[in-house]
């Protein structure tokens, strides 16, 4: 049966994009559109039944939100049992129990000028807020997309054709290991270098390999690129969830999302709570003890919130502080200016005055 926040989705194409990446589209019924409207850049949660478990995998948005259906490209990865099935077994016809979309890897704008940096399969992402920022927006972008070899390139004719389309504003550099080696830090100071000192300039997105999304952070910190410029997306494995009560329960998911990394940690001056909580069009009143999170203590009174990781990395479980106050025990992924914003984390929010009123947009 599927939880409030997971909706079955049916496979419509399925799109063989390299050997071991494919591209998995999904018809959105009418009835599920307003619930599946989503932003450049972000990212969809399956919810894979696995021997008494629900495995729980996160994959970006290669889509745009002005198309009429869902996209993501899924890339195989060693011993990775989500990943191999869907790049395998998983057939046209299936369906597929999806979170809402999530995820604050979202350019603030569009109409500046962007550079974007992928390595492999992190070009999904990056994707989704090119094909977005080439419509919508005006500016520059210059992508910069890492790959093994050739073969491995995903969306290569797509991009060779959207070059064709905007000349002027985009440039596409490709650097490749089996021909010019694993890029230096120095090489990609340099490629970025003309963005350091640009006025429209939106920001640096950054999704890929570990190794590669260091690199790139490392060179625009090199040429000075302002911090609160630069978004990364990453991806980190964590440990499952324990079974509880002989059903199962959320297995955490293996991407985990950042833009900068901020945290206001707890501390002795929290005090227990009444929450109001709009979610889904409806206001619920829940009591909350300063000794639970607000997603905990929304699950004590019966409430399904959104949530997915647990641990504030992710930002599924992202709503707004309306009124009163909460202090987030951890924070991998709202940036001060989330923060000022009055945005918080559930799964990490803590009371700190008697009354908070939380809204879920």
């Amino acid at each position: 049966m599927s939880s409030s926040r997971y909706h079955l989705l049916t496979v419509s194409k399925l799109v063989n994009e390299t050997s071991d990446a494919r591209s998995v589209i999904f018809e959105v019924p009418p009835s599920l559109r307003q619930k599946f409207a989503f932003k450049a850049g972000q990212f969809l949660t399956f919810r894979i039944p696995k021997n008494g478990e629900h495995l729980l995998r996160c994959y970006s948005l290669a889509s745009t939100p002005d198309e009429p259906m869902l996209k993501v490209t899924v890339k195989r990865v060693a011993n990775g049992v989500v990943s191999t099935w869907a790049v395998n077994d998983l057939k046209v016809g299936d369906q597929v129990e999806v979170m809402q979309p999530a995820g604050i890897f979202i350019p603030k704008s569009v109409s500046g000028d962007l550079l974007l940096c992928a390595g492999g399969s992190g070009i999904t992402p990056i994707f989704s807020i090119l094909q977005t920022a080439l419509k919508q927006g005006s500016g520059n972008i210059r992508l910069i997309y890492a790959n093994r070899d050739q073969d491995s390139v995903i969306f290569k004719n797509e991009l060779i054709t959207l070059t064709e389309q905007y000349p002027k504003r985009l440039e596409v550099i490709h650097l490749l290991d089996s021909v010019s080696g694993i890029p230096s830090n120095h090489l990609l100071a340099r490629l970025a270098q003309p963005f350091a000192s640009t006025l429209n300039f939106e920001g640096a997105f950054i999704c890929g390999p570990a190794p590669f999304m260091d690199s790139m952070e490392y060179a625009l910190e090199s040429i000075n690129l302002s911090a609160d410029k630069i978004y990364v997306e990453r991806f980190i494995s964590l440990p499952n969830e324990k079974i509880a009560g002989g059903q199962a329960t959320d297995v955490p998911n293996n991407r985990i999302e950042t833009v900068t990394q901020h945290s206001n940690g707890a501390s002795d001056t929290l005090i227990d709570a009444v929450a109001t909580i709009e979610l889904d069009g409806q206001t619920h009143n829940i009591d909350w003890s300063k000794q639970d999170t607000l997603l905990e203590a929304a699950e004590k009174a019966g409430l399904s919130l959104p949530h997915s990781c647990r641990e504030g990395m992710c930002a599924s479980c992202m709503c707004e502080v309306k009124e009163g106050q909460v202090q987030l025990r951890a924070n991998e992924v709202l940036s001060e200016r989330d923060l000022k914003q009055s945005l918080t984390l559930s799964c990490q929010a803590m009371p700190h005055s008697s009354k908070v009123h939380i809204c879920y947009t």
